[in-house]
């Protein structure tokens, strides 16, 4: 059975089409290029980038370059070129011949015979003959003249050089030629003492050269020779200047522009992109946001990032909803525990009551026993209720609770067989047992309240700053008068950047500035940055505050000396403000195991029959649940220093607001 189901599964893997089958070419291209390495991706980026500017500055410079042209035949338009040479002189027209240059040296020598040809040598136009068009710059080419040498100045005649004597040489001291160009006035007088002077060249030919100048009237032989030197007509033009420079830099500027958009556009996609979506990814994990996912990222090296990021995020998401299940059976269980344990309680009790009932003591015998109240009912609750009685600074701690001697034999009270053994019963035990059995019912009831604390809402009302100093102010000195202390008080208003005092009691001031805390252990969440603000209304939960004010204060009093300090500040924090409530007193201080572990709940370094350490655990929950943190230190000058810090909002239309 399991072979066929086998079986079914690959054929049906075999007939069903792999999903890269589905893709088409063009998805597979962009699913590799976003796999890329960063390498990889930066040498295409580059590679691109050549080549694109390469194409685009060879397009600029082509461009450029035709543009320069036109410009240039436009600026030249009508303009004559004329044939450069060589020409030879005729003394008896008293004019420039076109020739031809014979080397008669074979290229080893300076043996040079000059023809020339009256019609000329078919380089340039002659007068009546077709013209003669440069393929280059498209201008007519014309034979010098000697009119045109003496009224063109931009033309200049020079000697051609060669045939040279030994003589020559030696005056010269080398090479004879001069190459300053000859005056045209002058040049019938230079020609005739030239040719004298060289070397007769048509001598070394028996004359055959030599007769063609007088047996053809269209030819002219000379040992001499010149040339005629053009400059340029006019400088080129501003926007010929600019086309020119734009050719030559402009592949340069070019090649700059696209690296600096393939990079731009490389640091967007494969860096600025990955590294967005993992900073949010981080941030949601930071604020415990951990329900969405880690998006896909570009590149290998991000992709693996992000796959990192989606299983930390996984990993912290089952860790947190292991945490919450734990902590949600504990309070299940804390329910459980002291719900099971109110029911034999009462029990144990109503058994007392029975027996202390029953019991026939003479008139007077222990007077003090039988109107003495039971103590140690007010821990858990009072906590609770206002915080009275609280945890101790970490000294009050939930003590191992002291095994009832007669709790076994209470049951048999309720016995009508066992009455003498009750009667027998002395007061001191009776009033153990009650006293134990008040103990566990305060306990009961704590345990039923602190599993209750997270699901208090918290309900938030416009005060002002006075009226709430006042309100708690007041809550606050009854405690403290009733043990015997001294409460000074100092209240401030510091959002208007002024930290001038609103109201304040004794030497409160003094020791307020004189008890500035290190810092100490922070229990409970919220992080409050200052900033300016207008002094306006808070929303404060005020009940909520004056709870975790009574606990505060309940618990200083326990400790204090002779004295205890309230501080109660507001001040600026991001768009709203912060409340803090400062409790100070002079005794000896928080431990150091206390400072690490005063806010864990029964947590104690003295044992006591009245106090579970809760006091310090509700105070910072209450806290917590209005945007605070509680924190523990130890005044410089000695002494507990206790701070509450709530996140008080300002109401923006005096809004009523009930927040959890």
């Amino acid at each position: 059975m399991k072979n066929a189901r086998n079986n079914a599964q690959e054929n049906a893997q075999a007939n069903t089409p792999s999903s890269a089958g589905h893709c088409s070419l063009g998805e597979r291209v962009r699913a590799w290029w976003r796999g890329l390495p960063l390498m990889r991706a930066f040498a295409c980026y580059t590679v691109a980038c050549i080549v694109v500017a390469g194409v685009i500055s060879f397009g600029v410079m082509v461009v450029c370059l035709e543009a320069y042209n036109y410009l240039d035949r436009i600026e030249s338009a009508g303009r004559v070129e004329v044939d450069s040479g060589p020409y030879v002189y005729d003394g008896a027209a008293g004019e420039l011949v076109p020739a031809v240059s014979i080397d008669l040296a074979n290229g080893f020598g300076d043996r040079i015979l000059f023809l020339g040809l009256r019609d000329g040598a078919g380089r340039a136009s002659v007068e009546g003959g077709a013209e003669v068009i440069r393929a280059d710059n498209e201008r007519k080419v014309v034979y010098a003249t000697m009119d045109l040498l003496k009224s063109d100045p931009e033309l200049e005649i020079l000697d051609w050089g060669g045939n040279y004597t030994e003589s020559d040489a030696r005056e010269a001291g080398g090479n004879p030629y001069d190459p300053e160009p000859i005056d045209p006035a002058d040049l019938a007088a230079y020609d005739a003492h030239e040719r004298a002077d060289r070397v007769q060249v048509t001598d070394s030919l028996d004359g055959t050269l030599g007769r063609l100048d007088t047996m053809d009237d269209g030819t002219l032989v000379s040992n001499v020779g010149y040339y005629v030197k053009q400059a340029a007509a006019t400088a080129e033009s501003l926007p010929m200047l600019a086309l020119r420079v734009t050719a030559g830099f402009g592949p340069f500027v070019v090649l700059g522009v696209c690296a600096v958009v393939a990079f731009r556009r490389f640091y967007r996609m494969r860096l600025a992109e990955p590294l967005a979506v993992l900073h949010a990814a981080a941030d949601r994990i930071a604020a415990q946001d951990l329900d969405g996912t880690v998006g896909e990222v570009r590149g290998r090296e991000f992709g693996t990032l992000a796959e990192a990021f989606e299983r930390m995020r996984a990993s912290l998401e089952q860790a947190q909803r292991e945490l919450w299940e734990t902590a949600e059976a504990r309070r299940r269980l804390n329910g459980a525990f002291a719900h099971d344990l109110r029911t034999p309680v009462t029990v144990l009790k109503g058994t007392l009551e029975m027996a202390r009932a029953s019991r026939e003591l003479p008139v007077g015998c222990c007077e003090e026993t039988r109107g003495q109240e039971p103590r140690g009912g007010g821990a858990g609750e009072a906590g609770l209720r206002g915080g009275e009685d609280t945890a101790t600074h970490g000294a009050a701690g939930a003590s191992a609770l002291p095994a009832a001697p007669a709790a076994t034999g209470a049951p048999a009270a309720a016995d009508a067989s066992a009455a003498p053994m009750v009667r027998a019963v002395d007061d001191a035990v009776l009033d153990t047992l009650t006293t134990q059995v008040n103990r566990l019912e305060a306990y009961a009831q704590a345990m039923t309240g602190i599993t209750k604390l997270e699901d208090r809402p918290v309900h938030r009302e416009p005060v002002e700053f006075d009226e709430l100093c006042d309100e708690l102010v007041g809550s606050a000195r009854p405690v403290v008068e009733r043990a015997g202390l001294q409460l000074h008080v100092a209240c401030a208003d510091e959002r208007s950047g002024g930290v001038g005092p609103t109201c304040t009691d004794g030497a409160s001031v003094a020791q307020a500035e004189d008890s500035v805390a290190p810092s100490g252990t922070v229990c409970g969440a919220g992080t409050l940055e200052p900033c300016e603000a207008d002094a306006e209304p808070l929303l404060v939960d005020v009940p909520l505050v004056d709870e975790v004010l009574g606990n505060l204060v309940g618990n200083a009093c326990r400790y204090a000396a002779g004295e205890v300090v309230l501080e109660v500040r507001v001040r600026a924090a991001g768009d709203g403000a912060a409340l803090e409530l400062t409790v100070a007193d002079d005794g000896p201080g928080f431990s150091a195991e206390a400072l690490r572990h005063g806010c864990d709940a029964f947590f104690g370094e003295a044992k006591s029959a009245e106090h579970f350490g809760l006091g310090l655990a509700i105070a910072a929950a209450l806290v917590h649940l209005h945007g605070g943190a509680l924190t523990l230190a130890n005044a410089p000058i000695g002494g507990a220093r206790v701070t509450a810090t709530f996140d008080v909002e300002v109401p923006r239309s005096g809004d009523s607001r009930d927040r959890r």
